[in-house]
């Protein structure tokens, strides 16, 4: 479903900060109600609430980057281009957080870049 969200975005023929900010309303007051009851405890303190902020924020900026890109080069694209952000989160935890990488690992990265240039072609290199 979230790939499918893209056609959405496409069809809403709104702008991209619009849908976005529908988007993160809409999930937000549906993660508060699914969190109300559950009756869990919801209070974590001001640190945990801060982040929280911090990372819907990055979220949100995400979200309105994406359908930005949906508008430009269409749903499927986008989608594929948003997807291969896996070898970049890979890349950072095996050199920054010092995390084991795997030889499957190793060998689907030329994969998915290959298949990356296959769908795209050399349009990204330049003119």
């Amino acid at each position: 479903m979230i790939s499918f969200s893209a056609v959405f975005v496409k069809l809403a023929n709104v702008g991209p900060t619009s849908s976005a900010f529908y988007r993160m309303c809409f999930g937000g007051l549906l993660l508060t109600a699914i969190a109300l009851i559950s009756g869990k405890k919801l209070w974590y303190g001001w640190k945990t609430l801060c982040l929280m902020i911090i990372c819907g924020a990055f979220f949100a900026v995400d979200l309105i980057l994406w359908h930005r890109s949906i508008l430009f080069i269409g749903p499927g694209l986008a989608t594929i281009l948003a997807n291969f952000q896996i070898f970049f989160l890979a890349g950072f935890g095996g050199i920054v957080l010092n995390e084991k990488l795997t030889t499957r690992y190793a060998l689907s990265v030329p994969i998915g870049l290959f298949g990356l240039y296959l769908i795209m072609g050399s349009g990204l290199v330049g003119p």
